[in-house]
């Protein structure tokens, strides 16, 4: 019984969702806020460390992008980060008030050695296992999500290849 409510508990996603200040300081709570959800699921569901290190990495990447480019950053303005647990996959997702000025997140060309802005987005790109945005009228979310394949706990060691498809 126990081993067939472990198997449900892991087909049924996990969803937690935080909303905080579009500033600067808010970086370092989400950060925080983000490896706290991924540890809290521990035993059976358990995210592997460098995962979830590397998931903090990408989430702070996606957060910095929402307090710097967008409106969150303007005075009351907030973004959300919503952690997505499944199985051997964890999706986060950043959703900020949008871009007055129609500003899309990209990713800076490798060769571009002049851009101001661009590389976090390539970073994500380069370690996540997929990613993307979608508009809204009232803001953009941009996610990533990291996908790990057979997770022994008696050898939790990962090499962020095995994490890159």
């Amino acid at each position: 019984m126990i081993a067939a409510q472990a198997e449900l508990a892991l087909r049924a996603p996990m969803v937690s969702t935080c909303e905080l200040p579009g500033d600067l300081d808010s970086v370092h709570t989400a950060r925080t806020w983000v490896y706290g959800e991924l540890e809290k699921h521990a035993g059976v569901a358990a995210v592997p460390t460098d995962v979830a290190d590397l998931a903090v990495l990408l989430a702070s990447e996606l957060v910095t992008n929402a307090v710097r480019h967008t409106g969150s950053c303007r005075t009351g303005g907030t973004f959300s980060v919503e952690v997505q647990r499944r199985d051997d996959r964890v999706r986060i997702a950043v959703r900020d008030e949008g871009s007055p000025d129609g500003y899309l997140p990209k990713v800076t060309h490798p060769d571009d050695d002049q851009a101001e802005t661009g590389r976090g987005l390539r970073i994500v790109a380069g370690l996540s296992t997929s990613h993307g945005y979608h508009c809204e009228p009232t803001g953009t979310t941009v996610y990533f999500e990291l996908v790990w394949r057979g997770y022994d706990p008696a050898f939790p060691v990962y090499r962020y290849t095995d994490i890159i498809p």
